[in-house]
């Protein structure tokens, strides 16, 4: 999915949104990710999952906003329906990034039966809710350190909170209205595409060793030898290892990216097959090539904040309430 696209669909930093007037009873927290990785899965699938203790609170707060009853000891699911009431914003920070790069509304109570195996580390979180993102801009924390957590012993600055800090509320009104006016720069649209190539990396590394695993099961009591050549005993033909494309047959030097299929445009997944061509063929290259790497702007995906600013003009969002 594109950055563009998710943008057109969701009307992100809508102008209509009514930050100076949030409805009576909303409730704020901070979300503290380990990764950037998983805000953007968050972003894109529009779900998020936080420690066992973090869930716990999250839904709580969610079934007490929304007058939902309250999840048994041995948790189902989460309820159908979201309920009705005042709602629950989460102002997402990733750790020791110097800024908040967010905020979503939250949705629907904990579904503990579903687990996503999308985020960065498999398994480790349990349970997901869903979310609907409404700011995305990075609000860097020197804007917000004035800002107190006077509901807590420590009364340490907003920007110090722990993962789930619930805010008192005229400090969650005040970094809301901070939020919506602040002329930010940058934002994690700038790097979408950064984690989705990052994304079919590891999906294609994940498929790479389930391959490599079977195959060497497979090959158990096979003779061994030159991958792709005779062996010297049998005679028999040795598969060579997944994912490796030997050097075509040539009668003269030739580039070894020119063995490659050629790519052009802009999907990711084809730069990605592209890329991995090209980096086998230089792998298993023969001496006779000397050619070294040719040098394409897709083949090293970098990250773009600071290079080239990329935030969506404000828009008007329909739906959203008004006060």
């Amino acid at each position: 999915m594109e950055a563009n696209r998710l943008v057109a669909e969701r009307h992100f930093n809508p102008v209509d949104f009514p930050y100076l007037c949030p409805p009576p009873g909303a409730r704020f927290f901070v979300i503290k990710s380990f990764t950037e990785d998983d805000v953007h899965k968050s972003l894109k699938h529009e779900i998020w999952a936080s420690t066992e203790k973090g869930n716990a609170r999250l839904d709580r707060a969610f079934r007490e906003t929304k007058n939902l009853p309250a999840a048994p000891a041995s948790v189902a699911s989460a309820d159908g329906a979201a309920g009705q009431g005042p709602p629950i914003y989460l102002f997402y920070s990733v750790n020791a990034s110097g800024h908040f790069c967010g905020m979503a509304e939250m949705l629907s109570p904990l579904d503990y039966n579903t687990t996503s195996n999308v985020w960065a580390q498999e398994n480790k979180w349990k349970g997901i809710f869903k979310v609907r993102w409404i700011y995305v801009k990075d609000l860097p924390n020197n804007q917000l350190r004035h800002l107190r957590l006077t509901n807590t012993t420590e009364q340490k600055p907003v920007t110090q909170s722990r993962d789930t800090q619930e805010l008192p509320s005229n400090v969650g009104q005040e970094m809301l209205r901070i939020m919506a006016e602040f002329p930010a720069k940058t934002s994690l649209l700038q790097d979408f595409a950064f984690y989705e190539m990052q994304s079919h990396q590891n999906e294609a590394q994940k498929k790479a060793a389930t391959a490599a695993a079977a195959a060497a099961a497979g090959s158990v009591g096979q003779p061994t030898g030159t991958p792709g050549l005779p062996h010297p005993a049998s005679g028999m033909m040795s598969a060579p290892p997944p994912h490796v494309l030997l050097p075509m047959p040539t009668s003269s030097p030739m580039p070894f990216y020119q063995q490659a299929t050629p790519f052009f445009g802009s999907d990711p997944a084809a730069s990605l097959r592209y890329q991995q061509q090209l980096q086998n063929l230089f792998l298993n290259r023969p001496p006779q090539y000397q050619t070294q790497l040719p040098q394409q702007p897709f083949l090293q995906q970098q990250r773009q904040r600071g290079s080239q600013p990329y935030i969506p003009s404000p828009q008007p969002s329909p739906g959203f309430p008004h006060a």
